[in-house]
């Protein structure tokens, strides 16, 4: 019986994703627990054995943060469920984190995100669920110890946690995670502000059921506008609300497997807006798909990304 390398990668993987531009890198779990990059310059390639970047428990969240494709981090858990990270710089290659010397110890079911606050020295910031299961907010910035931050408040176990930052004429990020009543919440920090609940929901049809995948990105509209796109997965498929001033129902609703993780990129503004989203919806059994908004619209991209 012929098989496909795709169903190398772990059905239900974590997925990461960073970009600059549209210069992408992928990142997958595959059955062994090894954490695989695939990239895309012109064309899809990598994502085989000889791409791996980690090794991490099998079912390891995986989050990753990048500096255009300069400087990216990338976020996983060890066997003994401590949060650690590898870093890449152009100068140097794929290397340990400091992060790894203080031995986080997180949720064994935990979820995480990262994301780099734009403009601001390399500053990082990782959100993951605590032992207590509330959200913890790690940072650090270049040349800085990594530190416990502020605690988002519990969350259900096992929520999934999507993050992005923005700048306007302040700095800007957005946390969201599942709360004790499977409620999908909005934590919002401005710089001029400090930390208050935002006023993202759900509406409509397509309620999230508990423990769904979620995954966002954020965007510029105009002057001092900020979009932001939150996907989330529902039973047998994947839904987008949307911010444009206003919460409301997005456009892109496309089939994926039950339980399939998502992670989401975009760069670009206004009409030259790109986005695009990584899921599993089946092909080779468990294939990454790609899922791009190009040209005002949302369509099919790659349909396996390598190894398929």
């Amino acid at each position: 019986m012929e098989t496909n390398a795709a169903q190398d990668i772990f059905f239900r993987t974590t997925i990461g994703a960073c970009n600059s531009e549209g210069h992408l890198r992928v990142y997958m779990q595959d059955v062994l627990g090894k954490v695989r990059e695939a990239m895309y310059e012109r064309e899809w390639s990598n994502g085989t054995e000889k791409n791996i970047v980690a090794q991490a428990k099998i079912c390891s969240p995986i989050a990753v943060a990048s500096v255009r494709l300069e400087h990216i981090r990338l976020y996983y858990l060890t066997n003994d469920n401590v949060m650690e990270e590898v870093v890449y710089h152009t100068s140097k290659g794929w290397h340990e984190g400091e992060m790894n010397k203080l031995k986080f110890h997180v949720a064994p079911y935990a979820r995480m995100n990262a994301c780099f606050l734009q403009g601001v020295n390399n500053t990082v910031r990782v959100y993951c669920q605590m032992p207590d299961n509330t959200i913890q907010e790690f940072g650090c910035s270049e040349g800085s110890e990594w530190k416990k931050m502020e605690n988002l408040g519990p969350a259900m176990p096992g929520s999934a946690i999507a993050c992005t930052s923005f700048k306007t004429s302040h700095m800007r990020l957005r946390v969201y995670f599942q709360d004790p009543h499977h409620v999908l919440r909005e934590k919002c920090w401005d710089q001029e502000r400090g930390w208050y609940d935002g006023s993202f929901k759900v509406s409509g049809s397509h309620p999230v059921p508990p423990r769904a995948a979620v995954a966002c990105t954020s965007y510029l509209l105009g002057h001092e506008r900020i979009g932001i796109s939150v996907f989330y997965a529902i039973a047998g498929s994947m839904q987008e609300v949307r911010f444009d001033g206003r919460w409301h129902e997005g456009k892109m609703e496309v089939n994926c497997i039950p339980g399939s993780e998502v992670t989401a990129i975009s760069w670009g503004s206004e009409k030259n807006l790109e986005m695009r989203v990584y899921f599993q919806k089946g092909e080779h059994v468990s294939g990454i798909s790609e899922w791009m908004f190009t040209g005002g619209k949302w369509k099919a991209g790659k349909a396996a990304l390598p190894p398929a």
